[in-house]
């Protein structure tokens, strides 16, 4: 049982635990999630799914920290995946902060 469900067990029908790297199929779209190197259990959520009749990509990464193996979490085959939107949930992300482009 999860901690989530430990502190509240009225959302057991609701809470279904998804590995790490694998595409799980939610309403017609694949979300993967992929580990966000941050506090234990920090995943960001891959989403990808069609915007009309065109292939769409979500990355919405929440806290994360970088490192270069993560990209490999974004191969589909050889190639990368196409992201057509990236949401940075980021506690830093304010004007006073100086990121690299």
């Amino acid at each position: 049982m999860t901690l989530l469900l430990l502190r509240f067990p009225h959302l057991a029908p609701y809470v279904q635990p998804l590995e790490l790297r694998i595409a799980h199929e939610v309403k017609g779209r694949k979300i993967t999630l992929i580990e966000a190197n941050h506090c234990p259990g920090a995943v960001m959520f891959l989403m990808q799914g069609k915007k009309g009749d065109a292939p769409f990509t979500v990355l919405h990464t929440g806290d994360f920290r970088y490192k270069a193996s993560m990209l490999e979490q974004l191969r589909d085959g050889e190639e990368y995946v196409s992201i057509d939107r990236l949401y940075l949930d980021n506690t830093f992300a304010t004007y006073a902060e100086d990121f690299p482009p």
